[in-house]
């Protein structure tokens, strides 16, 4: 593709997958991230759901939030707070949040999970204004 655009248009392209790179190093605390909790407003103590996807209807977003509302559940917190959760404890005051960081395609959509957040007593944090797909630092932070 990024061939054709240039033959065809005289465009240069930079081919962007749209695919996780799984061999890549896990990611770390680091000086650039060392504030991500913060600055989305989630504690040491609060588990994130992370969706990192564009905001869009074929995405089934919804069943994220199924999944929050399911571990919400005072039997799920309860073996939450025995066994903790990737190594780290698991408080009364654990919140477990869907974190949206990506791109909205359209309005009616998010408002959409919203309705659904709010009646199944999920909290979903909609940072897409601090994440992009590289290293960068903006007005936002």
């Amino acid at each position: 593709a990024k061939e054709d655009l240039k033959k065809k248009k005289n465009i240069e392209a930079t081919v962007v997958p749209n695919v996780f790179d799984f061999l890549a190093p896990l990611w770390v605390q680091d000086d650039y991230n060392k504030d991500f909790r913060q600055s989305v407003g989630l504690t040491e103590d609060d588990i994130y759901i992370l969706q990192g996807t564009r905001v869009c209807e074929r995405k089934g977003i919804e069943l994220a939030i199924d999944v929050i509302a399911k571990l919400n559940s005072p039997e799920n917190r309860q073996v939450l707070k025995e066994k903790g959760i990737c190594g780290r404890p698991f408080t009364d005051n654990s919140r477990i949040v869907l974190l949206m960081a990506g791109m909205l395609e359209a309005e009616e959509y998010p408002d959409k999970l919203k309705q659904k957040a709010k009646a199944l007593g999920v909290e979903v944090l909609w940072c897409n204004d601090k994440i992009a797909h590289s290293r960068s630092v903006n007005e936002k932070g």
